[in-house]
């Protein structure tokens, strides 16, 4: 501690009782150090080798009995690193992320961080937008500190996925390249060059997914970690299944087997291996028992689509009563999702007031603390200006004073009323204004209403048309002849042979043109079987016609198809 000045010594002397009060308090609020300081700095100590011991130490510490802004924000970046590293959800640190970043204003490592993980807390309430903002800004921020390598590294994979899984493929594949320099372990690089398969795969480029994704496969053996082993072993299996390779897929993904952790959930691994199975035509007995393994997971969000698989095999089988028995399930499993959605929110909105009366009490206990250390600190300092200020004022100055005061109040008095009459000229003004514009709004909104009922009238007629022409073409009155059952003298069923489903095809994408694209571009996972299915629903045939179509005797095949179509459907809206 310094020695104190003769000046110092002499106004402490001299002071009165309650400015020696007022120096002491904040003297003793520079000096002292929070008990909580000791345990934060345990739990970082603990982040890295044993993170579960940190949040359990983290979670003990109550937000309200640290004290300083600075202890609070620090906590808020401890508790959130914590939770993400035991794979916990990031939900309960909503606010006090919030805090950090009211804290951590000026751009800095810290306010990256923060940023990291409240983009990574949107992405999990799939605010999918909101979250990649938020990592657009902690990724420009990190950006000047090329030493942060890894903040930098999670912010450039959670913004690659953001991405990815949003269906902005060209935007992510550079960022997962970039992310592959920051890779060290085989680990990390298995994870990345999965990704970039990922993308070559929606991209259709087949050749260059296999390639990527086998030299994924290659890091992940040899880092030796089950868990990263067994996740590109099944993203190859389906990547095979996807491109028809279905022999090799099969292969991939029972290898998966073998390297099936058991944290990790296994709905997925088995529904890939029973879906398999059905698409090559495997007996009944050998696809259900995978069917039914997916189902004991309860993480598996596909449990539904296992349930109506094992219906459509017990259907096809002839054993109507157990398939009535595994639809009923399915559709008792689509109500469970359906009201388990709605808790979820009910909980999430629950939870939000919650946090949102917590956090509003402790800005009004820190309101509270800061006003009455300000306001014994201006009670002091007024006081002892007031004091000097009554020996060295006169009564002639002060006198001069208030008729300056006057004076100047009465012109801002003028001038206010100037300025509110020159107000209320513009308010006059504008409500015109704004009466003549909702006028036009009006008559614009009429206009557009006639021309969307015109559209939706041409769309008909478009259609119509469409279906004429493809009725005036010789295959669809040889679909009609086959479905009838005409020159069929054996009895036995008959389908469109190969050279004229080509042909089919060329004469539905050349009619249904428009159609085609637009379901190409709003489902770009859909393949081209996929789109003629889609654009043939669009004409008068029934299921049993576009089976015909498809060269399938009955319309078994063609709801399956479907169903993946759905399936596909959703993935991309997921996504968007």
């Amino acid at each position: 501690m310094r020695l104190k000045t003769p000046r110092l010594i002499l106004a402490t002397k001299y002071a009165p009782p309650a400015i020696l009060w007022g120096l002491f308090l904040l003297l003793s609020a520079c000096t002292h150090q929070h008990p909580q300081h000791t345990r934060l700095t345990q739990a970082d100590s603990l982040m890295d080798t044993r993170p579960d011991s940190a949040l359990t130490l983290l979670q003990d510490i109550e937000p309200q009995t640290l004290g300083s802004d600075k202890l609070k924000a620090r906590y808020a970046l401890l508790l959130a690193r914590a939770r993400n590293k035991c794979y916990e959800p990031l939900l309960p640190c909503d606010s006090l992320l919030d805090f950090a970043l009211q804290y951590y204003k000026r751009p800095s490592p810290a306010r990256a961080m923060a940023l990291l993980y409240k983009g990574r807390l949107l992405d999990e309430m799939q605010q999918t937008e909101a979250a990649t903002r938020t990592l657009q800004e902690a990724l420009s921020i990190i950006r000047k500190y090329p030493e942060e390598t890894e903040t930098q590294k999670h912010i450039l994979s959670t913004l690659g996925n953001c991405y990815f899984f949003s269906a902005f493929y060209e935007e992510a594949f550079p960022i997962y390249q970039e992310l592959y320099k920051y890779c060290i372990t085989d680990k990390d690089k298995a994870i990345v060059l999965n990704n970039l398969a990922s993308y070559y795969s929606v991209t259709e480029k087949n050749d260059s997914a296999l390639i990527v994704q086998h030299q994924a496969l290659a890091h992940a053996i040899a880092s030796n970690d089950s868990n990263a082993i067994h996740t590109n072993l099944l993203s190859l299996s389906a990547h095979l299944y996807y491109t028809n390779q279905t022999d090799s897929a099969l292969y991939y993904a029972k290898q998966t087997l073998s390297y099936l952790p058991q944290s990790t959930p296994f709905g997925q691994t088995y529904y890939m291996i029973g879906t398999i199975l059905t698409e090559l035509g495997a007996p009944k007995d050998s696809i259900i028992p995978y069917l039914e393994k997916s189902q004991t997971d309860t993480t598996f969000t596909g449990r539904a689509i296992c349930l109506l698989d094992m219906a459509q095999l017990e259907k096809r089988n002839g054993n109507y009563p157990t398939a009535i028995t595994y639809l009923e399930r399915y559709i008792y499993h689509i109500d469970s999702i359906r009201y388990g959605d709605q808790s979820s929110e009910m909980e999430q909105v629950i939870y939000d007031y919650k946090a949102k009366i917590k956090i509003k009490e402790e800005e009004l206990k820190g309101q509270r603390r800061t006003w009455y250390i300000l306001g014994s600190a201006f009670s002091i300092l007024f006081l002892t200006i007031i004091s000097f200020q009554y020996q060295l004022n006169k009564k002639k100055r002060h006198q001069i004073q208030a008729a300056q005061l006057l004076q100047e109040n009465q012109r801002r008095l003028n001038t206010l009323q100037t300025t509110i009459e020159d107000n209320q000229s513009i308010i006059n003004m504008l409500k015109q204004k704004q009466d003549r514009l909702e006028e036009i709004r009006q008559n614009e909104k009429a206009y557009i209403e006639e021309k969307e009922e015109m559209v939706n009238k041409l769309k008909k007629e478009k259609q119509q048309l469409q279906n004429w022409f493809f009725e005036q073409s010789n295959l669809y009155k040889k679909i009609e002849q086959i479905q009838k059952g005409k020159n069929n003298r054996n009895k036995t069923p008959r389908v469109l042979p190969p050279n004229e489903r080509i042909e089919l095809k060329k004469i539905i994408f050349s009619i249904y043109a428009s159609r085609r694209d637009e379901l190409h571009q709003q489902y770009p996972r859909l393949v081209e079987d996929d789109l003629l299915l889609l654009c043939l629903q669009e004409t008068d045939l029934d299921s049993k016609a576009i089976a015909i179509c498809f060269g399938y005797e009955d319309t078994h095949a063609i709801n399956q198809r479907k169903v993946r179509i759905k399936e596909r459907m959703k993935v991309t809206e997921a996504k968007v």
